[in-house]
């Protein structure tokens, strides 16, 4: 509770990061009777240490019993994308198992796979739309087309939330044409309007 109930408001903007550095290296009385306080980077690795708690080698590949191969991707996507008990089921099995490697040897799948196993580690693609593929047009802008930096980053948390969900013309570049229903601009700019996008922009802004 600790962990998602106090450490993901810190990405909540406006972000604080300095205050989650110091939450991170700070001691929490623990649970487990055997060990009084824990830190809690180690209670909480997904918020205090994402990028390698959550890692993924792209370029690692498993060799399979037919003879296929695949990566942690095309081994695990599927199964990730089934919110039932047994597709749940299914994917800790096969994180956990151990499977050949095209490089020889054998890996856990967890090991080489971590952001997409572990819980707390959602990968999420939380990249804009660049301004070569769909533009915005609010409906105050006189036609004009914005970007989603433009139109969103300099906008009060409170602005963001209420513009993102309100459905908006989106300009199709490449097709040179404007899409024929409103949409969110949560699709088209998710490192603005998703709420699953909160740490990203956190260490944006921060940098």
């Amino acid at each position: 509770m600790f962990c998602g109930g106090v450490l993901n408001q810190l990405f909540a903007p406006p972000q604080d990061v300095e205050e989650l550095k110091e939450k991170c290296n700070t001691r929490i009385k623990s649970t487990d009777p055997n060990n009084d306080m824990v830190l809690v980077s180690e209670v909480c690795p997904t918020f205090c240490d994402f990028d390698t708690c959550c890692s993924v080698d792209g370029d690692f590949e498993f060799l399979l019993n037919d003879g296929k191969t695949k990566r942690c991707g095309g081994l695990l996507n599927t199964l990730i994308e089934d919110s039932t008990a047994e597709g749940k089921a299914a994917l800790a099995e096969q994180c956990a198992a151990e499977l050949e490697a095209v490089s020889g040897g054998t890996a856990v799948v967890e090991d080489i796979c971590t952001g997409l196993c572990r819980k707390g580690c959602e990968v999420v693609d939380c990249n804009n739309k660049r301004p070569d593929q769909f533009l915005l047009i609010p409906d105050d802008s006189n036609g004009n087309k914005l970007n989603c930096d433009d139109f969103l980053k300099d906008m009060s948390t409170v602005e963001k939330k209420i513009v993102c969900k309100e459905k908006i013309s989106i300009f199709n570049v490449k097709k040179d044409k404007i899409l024929k229903k409103k949409q969110t601009p949560k699709k088209t700019c998710p490192l603005y309007c998703s709420n699953r996008c909160k740490k990203q922009l956190a260490l944006s802004e921060a940098n």
